[in-house]
């Protein structure tokens, strides 16, 4: 812990910390214009009164800030439900198309094997046919 000196409306405050000088001398110069806007928009209110009113405005600030960050943690959390359930939409739609692919690929080699089978049958159709016009020209020249 460090002690650290700084001036709000013409005080001197000492305080003991584990933040940096800095950025407790940036809180306190933040404070002091505060105090002193309000004083300055308020003609005769006392250090007391506006250093109150400043701490209201401050309590309110980080009551609504709270309020706020409670808002966003609940939209973080739906989005990450929604980002959850659309990663287990994508996982799932990853498999069918695997699955797709691989029946394809079936689908493509039973469509080579159906086309090799009719050319095989269609040239043994051919060739029987070739060779009955042999058989018959042969036992007509006999």
């Amino acid at each position: 812990m460090q002690k650290v000196k700084v001036n709000i409306c013409g005080r001197t405050y000492c305080l003991c910390t584990e933040e940096s000088e800095e950025y407790v001398t940036s809180l306190a110069q933040e404070l002091n214009g505060r105090i002193n806007r309000f004083m300055d928009n308020n003609p005769g209110t006392s250090v007391l009164s506006a250093a109150i009113m400043t701490a209201l405005e401050l309590t309110d600030d980080a009551a609504r800030n709270e309020g706020d960050a409670d808002n966003f943690r609940v939209q973080l959390k739906s989005y990450a439900e929604e980002a959850a359930s659309a990663k287990k939409m994508v996982d799932k739609l990853r498999r069918a198309l695997e699955g797709l692919a691989q029946e394809n690929q079936k689908l493509k080699s039973d469509l080579e094997l159906l086309t090799l089978r009719d050319q095989v049958q269609q040239n043994a159709s051919a060739s029987a046919v070739k060779n009955s016009g042999k058989t018959d020209g042969s036992s007509a020249a006999k």
